[in-house]
């Protein structure tokens, strides 16, 4: 895919994330630098309701789906299955 057309997508993905995290109350952050992306293990960090620990936010943004049918990752290379695994059972 054309670097642009990668650019478009992780920004349209980004700000879906922060409206749904605004739509439900969080204050959605920034888009982390990429430094600080690793550091944080998050793109971005937003803090709940009435304030307290700003908890991570992954964003994952493809123009196909990311799951098959059978639950399998469709691009397997591009996936951190634990960050996967732990949004998954997140109750935020």
């Amino acid at each position: 895919m054309p670097r642009g057309e990668y650019v478009n997508t992780e920004h349209a993905a980004v700000e879906i994330v922060r409206a749904a995290e605004l739509a439900r109350g969080w204050e959605p952050g920034p888009l982390l630098g990429q430094h600080t992306q690793h550091e944080a293990g998050c793109d971005l960090l937003s803090t709940p309701p009435g304030g307290g620990t700003p908890h991570p936010v992954e964003v994952k943004g493809w123009g196909e789906p990311l799951l098959a049918a059978d639950d399998s990752f469709t691009y397997p290379a591009d996936v951190n299955r634990g960050q996967f695994d732990r949004a998954k059972h997140d109750p935020n």
